[in-house]
């Protein structure tokens, strides 16, 4: 007996000492990652879009960008975690700045509304690029930046009753295109273990003990909260044809689904709603990099873009098709989201259409 306890207080001070080693681990990579690791990973294309910083402000904008928590929202899921920090700084209902300032419920009323997913809030670049950014120093209008990452027309259109609820614009802008798909995605698997989990009764199993040792483990395999804001192909997957109530529609079915209810709200509510097609790599927008944008990933854009320009042509919205892009140069940080030039040319293209072309 004695010696299985000597084994057993072995067993537990080795564990001990292995959690504290694999927690000192954690804390050295994430510093060498936060200093040296966000640059260095950076091919040559992305680091001539970020020219204009140094080496220490890419680090903090990237990790700004890419390492932040959402937060959970009813019927749309989730929005952007609030931050404060040099480039991107978002408040405490999911709004990015323009400025560093933060946006509050007072600034809603009249405003120009300005939804999209990730390319409208901007990730990668500054608060001051991005495209309603941009826009607001073109129209010289008070611009709300309401872009979330992995927002689709569905979600979108739910968050504009929201606020309609309690504030009205100016007029809605909506920049769509890249995260049409069937059905809400991140995240929606761990609501619903979460949500199972709260009905239960509390439980205990003998493997928990070993849980800090396996959740270290997940964290330096990267399993346990791997990045969903980072995948190499996800238009593959929203290509495939969508399962609601035992029955298959296409995806072109559930994105005239949504375009025609966006339709139908702004009416009610008697707004003016202007919904842009966005320009994607490699069809309007030039993209040189062949690592970030892999040749599969580039074609899959291209079938959903195939896909959503005539649903969109049908509800009334605009293809961006003839921006003054120059064909022989870059205009991506990563796969999928603009750099500064190109936030600036495509706001440039949506101004001049609601000011200019109507």
């Amino acid at each position: 007996m004695k010696k299985i306890l000597d084994i057993t207080n072995k067993v537990i001070i080795l564990l001990f000492f292995l959690i504290i080693a694999l927690h000192t681990s954690i804390i050295i990579l994430k510093k060498i990652k936060k200093e040296n690791l966000y640059y260095i990973l950076l091919n040559d294309f992305q680091k001539k879009s970020y020219s204009h910083l140094e080496k220490n402000e890419i680090s903090d904008l990237l990790k700004s960008t890419w390492y932040r928590n959402w937060e959970y929202s009813t019927v749309v899921g989730f929005v952007e975690g609030s931050l404060e920090s040099q480039f991107v700084n978002v408040n405490n209902f999911g709004v990015r700045s323009n400025n560093q300032k933060h946006v509050n419920y007072k600034d809603l009323n009249n405003s120009i509304w300005f939804f999209g997913g990730s390319s409208t809030f901007g990730y990668g670049v500054e608060d001051i690029y991005t495209i309603p950014s941009e826009f607001e120093k073109i129209s010289n209008e008070k611009v709300i930046n309401f872009g979330t990452g992995f927002y689709y027309s569905f979600q979108e259109n739910h968050l504009l009753k929201r606020m309609l609820e309690t504030h009205k614009p100016k007029y809605v802008i909506f920049l769509d295109g890249h995260n049409e798909s069937c059905k809400i995605n991140p995240y929606q698997n761990e609501m619903r273990q979460l949500f199972k989990e709260s009905q239960n009764s509390y439980s205990w199993e003998l493997r928990e003990i070993f849980g800090p040792i396996l959740f270290y483990a997940d964290k330096i395999l990267d399993k346990k909260k791997k990045n969903l804001r980072i995948q190499e192909n996800p238009w593959n997957k929203q290509l495939e044809d969508c399962k609601k109530n035992g029955k298959t529609i296409p995806l072109s079915a559930v994105v005239d689904r949504n375009l025609l209810e966006r339709k139908r709200i702004c009416e009610l509510n008697n707004i003016e709603c202007y919904t842009f097609l966005q320009p994607f790599p490699r069809i309007q927008v030039p993209h040189k990099d062949k690592i970030r944008l892999p040749i599969n990933a580039s074609d899959s854009m291209k079938k959903l873009y195939k896909i959503l320009k005539p649903i969109f042509k049908k509800n009334d919205g605009i293809t961006l098709e003839n921006l003054p892009f120059d064909f022989n140069q870059h205009y991506y940080v990563d796969a999928s989201h603009y750099n500064k030039k190109a936030t600036e040319i495509i706001a440039n293209g949506i101004f001049e259409y609601i000011y200019i072309d109507r």
